[in-house]
């Protein structure tokens, strides 16, 4: 046993010595100095939402963030869709450990190839914004879960009731209203009201998937009327049934047993007057 803790002691004291952090450093390699950066950040020539990146620093890897997304290519290229000022920070990695520095850009518009496709026009009104409300003639309706692959099958079906004969649906009353628009960001509001009336206003920002049909909303869900908050756990994450410049129905998916199981309820709008 005796022998035991002497190894024991014996080999805890190299470990603490081959440990130790002074020891370390003397065997880092000296970090990139500040002024030892080279790189390039450079817009095109007549379309200044295209970037180019490129790192030149000599021994070190490049990551690159500028506000909307990331990159740690050495060379790349990037969109910037918004018009607006921007810094674009540059970090290179060696041995050493990181050091940055950062350029400010600006962007002069909106990038119109980005937001050539008409929804985005339908949607928002470009920098303008638009403003939605419920559309009361027929402000809610059910469809089954396969229905925007129109495949045929039992799950396959819309009921989409007017509300003159099945005012059940929900209250007819002022619910308030949602805002879309392209200033500065992809700029996301709704306006609904408390138990006592009075306005409440939640603000956030949306990405628009024109390839899957969705909308993907931040820091504010999906405005709606009726009292379904409780018929589907994501409001957040919905699906375009329709988009047009005169119509807007969105859909959340059903997802509560005790609400009649899985379906999309799907909520229609109109611009507001």
């Amino acid at each position: 046993m005796k022998a035991l803790h002497i190894f024991l002691f014996f080999a805890l004291s190299v470990a603490l010595v081959s440990c130790d952090p002074r020891e370390d450093r003397k065997n880092l390699p000296e970090p990139v100095l500040k002024s030892e950066l080279k790189f390039s950040v450079t817009q095109k020539q007549g379309y200044d939402n295209i970037i180019m990146l490129e790192s030149k620093t000599l021994g070190s890897l490049a990551y690159w963030d500028y506000g909307t997304g990331t990159t740690n290519k050495m060379k790349d290229t990037i969109n910037l869709p918004f018009a607006g000022q921007y810094w674009i920070r540059y970090t290179a990695l060696s041995g050493g450990g990181p050091v940055t520095d950062s350029v400010q850009v600006k962007v002069s518009q909106n990038d119109p190839e980005y937001f050539k496709d008409q929804r985005w026009a339908y949607l928002t009104n470009g920098t303008a914004g638009k403003t939605w409300v419920l559309d009361m003639s027929s402000p809610i309706g059910w469809y089954g879960t396969d229905y925007l692959l129109h495949n045929g099958s039992s799950n396959d079906w819309s009921y989409q009731p007017d509300y003159a004969g099945n005012t059940w649906v929900m209250e007819n009353k002022d619910w308030g209203y949602m805002n879309f628009s392209l200033n500065g960001g992809a700029n996301y509001s709704k306006v609904t009201y408390d138990a006592s009336s009075k306005p409440v206003t939640s603000r956030g920002s949306f990405n628009l998937d024109l390839v899957n049909q969705k909308i993907r909303f931040t820091g504010a869900d999906l405005f709606f009327g009726g009292d379904y908050r409780s018929h589907a756990s994501n409001w957040t994450n919905v699906f375009i049934f329709s988009l047009t410049a005169n119509k807007l129905m969105l859909g959340v998916l059903r997802d509560n047993a005790a609400a009649g199981g899985p379906a999309y309820i799907v909520f229609s709008y109109k611009p507001k007057p």
